[in-house]
């Protein structure tokens, strides 16, 4: 019988970055994410992958500077901050951005007031702040043995799920998820669809996430009702509590 290599785990707070941790794995981290674009996106040109990499790591290196650009909406405000990283055989395999995210329609000093009030209170003038600030879940790179683990056995938990409840458990069980995968991003939709998350069927909109010359991809927006759910939805799958649990265990 096959020895099956161990996974470590890491989640990295970004007050941390660039800490040794994540500048460690930036090699293998930019490797696994070009790997993982042409996954999706097979036809795309070598210039266009360099520049979603270039992006990618843009936000990587501070998420809330990166907001407007090809990757991130406008008027959005990110707190607590994680990368969560899976490593075998001394390879990145998954790697996901996880952040407390709040967004507001207006401009300026008062929508900046607006998301800070959402990402820092509970409640304030008998308004439940909770419910508007989101587990935002970034772009999920991951290999291919990780994208058969959510093809193949959809029931089992997989890398994505321990990472996103590592930075699940640290947040507040009611806060709603939120989520913007593109159309050609089948694997990850799975496993979203696998934690309870649903597509906003309202939603579509057209981003430049390979640059101003490339061809335009098709994002949209699913979510969850809460981290309560979404966390309920990974304990169920098979062998998930001694995953997290070592996991959580590598953390300390």
């Amino acid at each position: 019988m096959a020895h099956k290599p161990e996974t470590t785990y890491k989640l990295v707070e970004a007050r941390d970055f660039p800490g040794s941790v994540l500048v460690a794995h930036e090699l293998g981290i930019d490797t696994l994410v070009r790997k993982s674009v042409l996954i999706d996106f097979p036809a795309r040109t070598e210039r266009e992958v360099d520049e979603f990499s270039h992006q990618a790591e843009k936000t990587r290196e501070n998420l809330n500077a990166a907001t407007g650009g090809p990757l991130l909406r406008r008027k959005q405000s990110f707190r607590n901050i994680h990368h969560g990283l899976a490593i075998r055989n001394d390879e990145v395999v998954a790697y996901l951005t996880m952040a407390d995210n709040a967004s507001s329609k207006h401009n300026g000093p008062r929508g900046v007031a607006e998301r800070q009030a959402k990402l820092r209170l509970t409640e304030q003038g008998g308004r439940d702040w909770i419910g508007h600030r989101y587990l935002w879940l970034g772009y999920a790179a991951m290999d291919q043995e990780v994208r058969d683990q959510i093809q193949q056995s959809p029931g089992k938990v997989n890398d994505l799920d321990v990472l996103i409840a590592l930075s699940a458990e640290k947040r507040d069980p009611r806060q709603p998820v939120s989520t913007y995968p593109w159309g050609a991003e089948g694997d990850w939709k799975a496993e979203l669809g696998s934690i309870g998350l649903e597509p906003d069927s309202n939603y579509q909109e057209w981003v430049s996430p390979f640059g101003s010359h490339a061809d335009d991809v098709r994002q949209e927006h699913w979510t969850g009702a809460s981290i309560a759910e979404l966390t309920g939805a990974i304990y169920a799958k098979d062998e998930a509590e001694p995953a997290i649990e070592q996991a959580r265990r590598q953390l300390q």
